[in-house]
């Protein structure tokens, strides 16, 4: 068999070299093993290569790199299994299938369970066409916003996380919830909402598990919303979040949730995403999104 080893050097807070990625995937014992850095001009070649595997060494956003060469490339299987050595800061795709150490599961082989993995097509969001975690208004939105205009360096990713989190605190308080339609399923749902999200993983931003039955192979989305009225109950749960107290037990009373296929969304203010994405030109109107089924594999722990 032969590997793919498509590294970002400069992901999360750790540093991790070439020779470090490299040692640990030819543990696998595989004919040949190519190695790319994401820092390099024009890495994406790599997909002439047609790999049997691909290593992938870095967060979410190297993720979503590496899919749109594969969904797009002539040569290499949009399927071909993908492995993430989960080094960023959130790994929220890995997280999602329960791959939480970077150094586990090296050696693939017929034995070790594949995910199969939707993309998430999106129409109305300007230079938007499709995601892989999820496409929202609202509060996170709002909060990538925030963290790219007064950015902070703090030491370590679980750092990062729980000072993400308590920005998120102080958006809650004073967001301004917006006016919202979503047509899917045959029925129609208004109203304020101060969070909607469409999601395609499990979690969202700094490790906030709000779709946690959400399964990227179904062929369904997870539709995720929490009404104006619900607000105190969030700042209440960001805080036990703070604390490592919240269960799932405390999100059932806080959000709507119902699976989709597809939906049109109207939202009426500026505040929007798809996946780390914030959308510039989008200043309130209708989008669609919907799944395109089975598109990637990855492999997970089983």
């Amino acid at each position: 068999m032969k590997a793919q080893i498509v590294h970002n050097p400069t992901a999360g807070k750790d540093e991790h070299r070439q020779e470090e990625v490299e040692k640990f995937v030819q543990q696998g014992h595989f004919s040949k093993v190519k190695y790319v850095s994401t820092d390099e001009e024009g890495w994406e070649d790599f997909d002439k290569n047609k790999s049997d595997l691909i290593f992938l060494a870095g967060g979410d956003g190297t993720v979503h790199k590496l899919a749109t060469v594969l969904l797009h490339s002539k040569y290499q299987d949009p399927r071909t299994p993908i492995h993430i050595l989960p080094l960023g800061t959130a790994n929220n795709i890995a997280k999602t299938l329960d791959v939480v150490s970077p150094y586990k599961l090296h050696a693939f082989d017929s034995s070790k369970q594949l995910q199969k993995f939707d993309v998430g097509r999106v129409k109305g969001l300007p230079g938007q066409d499709s995601f892989l975690e999820g496409v929202g208004a609202g509060l996170f939105p709002a909060l990538i916003a925030e963290m790219k205009e007064n950015p902070v360096e703090v030491g370590t990713a679980n750092e990062e996380l729980h000072y993400t989190l308590k920005r998120l605190l102080k958006i809650v308080k004073d967001f301004k919830a917006q006016q919202a339609t979503i047509k899917t399923s045959g029925i129609s749902i208004t109203g304020r909402f101060l969070l909607l999200e469409v999601m395609n993983i499990q979690y969202i931003g700094p490790n906030f598990e709000l779709a946690s039955k959400a399964d990227p192979g179904d062929g369904y989305f997870d539709l995720v919303l929490i009404p104006d009225e619900k607000r105190e109950e969030l700042m209440e749960y960001l805080e036990k979040m703070l604390l490592r107290q919240a269960g799932e037990d405390d999100l059932k009373d806080l959000v709507f949730s119902m699976r989709i296929k597809q939906a049109e969304i109207k939202w009426e203010d500026s505040h929007v995403h798809v996946d780390d994405d914030l959308i510039p030109e989008f200043t309130g109107g209708s989008f669609v999104v919907s799944v395109d089924r089975d598109r990637l594999r990855f492999v997970r722990n089983p």
